[in-house]
């Protein structure tokens, strides 16, 4: 008897667990498609440059392309991502290019020098200190990258590191 109902309860227990995992599964889906959704044309989202100086992301719309790369100074393959756009330098000739980070402005200050990303006024550099960028996108790993067209529609998205050739065949295909 007391082998039929310890049976029963591992059943139950077992469909209780898919059925927990299905609706977490299904959760993460949704949030997903929302925030596809909101992200389909760049945010008006107010942030401070390091300089502590307001910053709008509408002022991206305009003559080109923005590229939003959300970063962290300790990332391996954001340093790499870094170190190829700055030795191949065609990007900046299609692309506004943003860095975001919610690091303190001093430690991505000291990582820019170190970088020699200082050396050119090209880049722009933001300091999500109320993560609001961070939350807006659904950022939960870095380096995370969005490439926006000069009216601000998405193009594409990425989460990790993409090179900077994938990046130009992308502009190119939005350009045909």
């Amino acid at each position: 008897m007391k082998k039929k109902r310890v049976g029963k309860l591992i059943v139950y227990t077992a469909v209780l667990l898919l059925f927990v995992l299905g609706a977490l599964i299904a959760n993460n889906l949704l949030e997903r498609e929302n925030i596809l959704d909101r992200i389909s044309q760049l945010p008006d989202l107010e942030v401070k440059t390091l300089d502590e100086e307001t910053f709008s992301t509408r002022d991206l719309n305009g003559e080109n392309p923005a590229l939003l790369i959300y970063f962290n100074t300790e990332c391996i393959f954001c340093g790499q991502m870094f170190e190829e756009i700055l030795t191949d330098g065609q990007l900046q000739q299609y692309v506004r290019l943003v860095f975001v980070s919610d690091e303190p402005p001093e430690t991505v200050v000291e990582y820019r020098k170190k970088t020699g990303m200082d050396l050119t006024n090209e880049f722009v550099f933001l300091y999500d200190y109320d993560r609001q960028v961070r939350d807006f996108y659904g950022i939960r790993s870095v380096p995370a990258t969005y490439l926006y067209t000069e009216k601000g529609e998405l193009i594409r998205y990425y989460r990790g590191q993409v090179s900077v050739d994938e990046l130009i065949g992308q502009l190119q295909d939005v350009r045909e």
